[in-house]
């Protein structure tokens, strides 16, 4: 059986109190499950750190020197909470590209079953919001979640359920691909907006995306602020008249 080589990305910021700790599961994780033994995988970690002021990139050298398979990258600027993730994205040395989220919010046991999905698709991402799908959050988030997906269904005609779930995997040039269309936003204005962009620009592409149900709980930390995503509104509506000049929409 041919190997099967990821990359995997973990985006950090400020995240001291537990990047080790949930770094070192998450090895031990690859090393010792089976199921990814059967799927005779190799792989690396790409640490993407966003500026962090608490520390959290010396925390990230202590594990470059415990594994070797262990890269950590820092950048002096941001938070940028997607954009210089995009950006590292092309220091992977595999053909197939993950991330996740550093608090471990979605259950890891998902990993074999989305390494597999790629063998078939290029594009396969958790979702939250599918029928074997099980999520602990509070009632305001889930309300908040449910009208963004929405939105984006409306205005973008898209398929997907969960646009923002941090668990997804690629083809990496299918990816890179959709990254250099993208650009790097300067004004960092989208946000986390950026999986939902990727996603939609994928669909317009004809690209398929595989959903697939996950285990997720509301992690350690989040940075998540109602004001300043309220705020991606007004980029997801030029994107939107954007796309609709170029005549690419996707209905």
């Amino acid at each position: 059986m041919n190997k099967i080589a990821i990359s995997i990305f973990v985006p950090v910021y400020n995240e001291i109190d537990f990047i080790f700790r949930n770094i070192e599961f998450l090895c031990n994780y690859l090393k010792k499950n089976k199921n990814l033994e059967k799927l005779n995988s190799t792989y690396e970690i790409i640490i993407v750190d966003d500026n962090s002021n608490d520390g959290t990139f010396n925390e990230i050298k202590k594990l470059e020197q415990k594994y070797k398979y262990i890269k950590g990258l820092h950048y002096k600027s941001g938070p940028s909470r997607r954009e210089n993730l995009a950006h590292s994205l092309r220091e992977a040395k595999y053909d197939y590209i993950l991330f996740m989220d550093s608090d471990l919010a979605t259950d890891i046991n998902a990993l074999p079953r989305l390494i597999d999905e790629l063998k078939t698709y290029p594009i396969v991402i958790g979702s939250r919001y599918m029928k074997n799908s099980k999520i602990r959050r509070k009632l305001s988030r889930k309300i908040i979640s449910y009208f963004y997906n929405g939105l984006i269904r409306v205005l973008f005609n898209s398929k997907i359920l969960d646009h923002q779930c941090g668990f997804k995997g690629f083809h990496k040039k299918t990816l890179l691909n959709l990254v250099e269309e993208m650009g790097y936003d300067n004004t960092l204005k989208r946000g986390w907006f950026w999986d939902a962009e990727l996603l939609i620009r994928a669909q317009k592409k004809g690209i398929n995306i595989k959903e697939i149900p996950v285990i997720w709980k509301f992690g350690e930390k989040s940075s998540f602020s109602i004001r300043r995503e309220i705020r991606v509104i007004d980029y997801m509506l030029r994107l939107f008249f954007k796309l609709k000049k170029l005549g690419s929409s996707l209905s």
